[in-house]
């Protein structure tokens, strides 16, 4: 697979290079190579291969793995080798903290992940304790401490820039099929309607836990105002919008800024940007902005508070 994206330029110049490709994406020790086909994969493993024997760097193939997420157009299959080494090929690959499949929804096996987590700190908050405790603290702050930065990462972190780098924790899959002409955007964390019951879910059996009213038919609304929990759609729409507005505040020449305004230009509405456009409608933030200083400096402190508030007083 590999992204590649328009540039903003002088249409009439044929010489300029109206996209670019990005062909490999590093995070501290990791490394993620992307290839359209095996001949483009393979001739990146050579160069990762090059580049570790100069640097005296070993790659482990054992924690490596080929994916392939579409089989159009890819060519006839070949052993791809990291320093004379073979590359064992998967279904899935775990970068990062997300788990991505090769199935037709490619966070099948994340989503199992994060309900499997947030079941797992409930049956810790019903564990019998052997001194006494004061309950409904003590639960309280378990799942704010516990779940919900795990669930949150899961859920908020996949496809939200931190400090400008979108391959915090995945990137977005991005390839084109030319024998198709078929262009698919992927973006990473989608938090689709069954995976965000089961977690709404687990966190509403908490809450009543921590209330001393365990398996009553007590309104979520009662809970998340008595604990003062945001719910975690609330959550998903505070990343999101700030998400989008990192991105636009962006260089044109950031790829991530070039594939948004890629998507503007050719009318393409990926799920999250869909998403997105939900959220603000059902938040009310549609006129939220980001501002800059007299510089170009973007406020990004002064766009976030606004955000959380405008969020805080539509749920309560």
């Amino acid at each position: 697979m590999c992204f590649q994206s328009n540039k903003r330029g002088d249409f009439w110049n044929v010489r300029e290079k109206k996209f670019f490709n990005i062909s490999g994406l590093l995070f501290a020790d990791d490394l993620i190579l992307i290839g359209r086909n095996y001949s483009e994969l393979e001739k990146l493993l050579e160069i990762t291969s090059q580049f570790g024997d100069e640097m005296k760097l070993t790659f482990n193939p054992a924690k490596s793995a080929v994916v392939t997420f579409s089989k159009c157009g890819i060519g006839t299959e070949k052993r791809l080798q990291v320093q004379g080494r073979d590359i064992p090929r998967d279904t899935q690959y775990k970068y990062l903290g997300i788990t991505v499949s090769d199935s037709g929804h490619y966070l099948d096996a994340q989503e199992d992940i994060w309900a499997e987590k947030s079941q797992k700190v409930l049956n810790q908050l019903r564990a019998r304790a052997l001194w006494g405790f004061n309950r409904f603290e003590i639960s309280k702050t378990l799942w704010k401490a516990v779940a919900v930065p795990a669930l949150t990462y899961a859920t908020g972190e996949a496809y939200r820039i931190r400090r400008d780098v979108l391959f915090n924790c995945l990137a977005d899959l991005t390839y084109s099929c030319p024998h198709c002409y078929v262009t698919r955007f992927r973006t990473m964390r989608i938090c689709i309607k069954t995976l965000e019951n089961k977690i709404s879910t687990a966190q509403n059996e908490a809450g009543r836990y921590a209330l001393g009213v365990p398996g009553s038919k007590v309104a979520t609304e009662f809970v998340t105002g008595e604990l003062g929990w945001s719910s975690f759609k609330a959550r998903e729409a505070q990343s999101k919008l700030r998400y989008f507005n990192r991105v636009k505040s962006m260089h044109d020449h950031r790829w991530p800024k070039a594939i948004v305004d890629m998507m503007d230009q050719c009318g393409v509405r990926t799920k999250a940007y869909r998403r997105l456009q939900e959220l603000e409608r059902e938040f009310k933030c549609d006129d939220i902005t980001l501002t800059f200083t007299q510089e170009g400096k973007p406020l990004h402190g002064i766009l976030d508070r606004a955000i959380k508030g405008r969020i805080r007083e539509v749920e309560t």
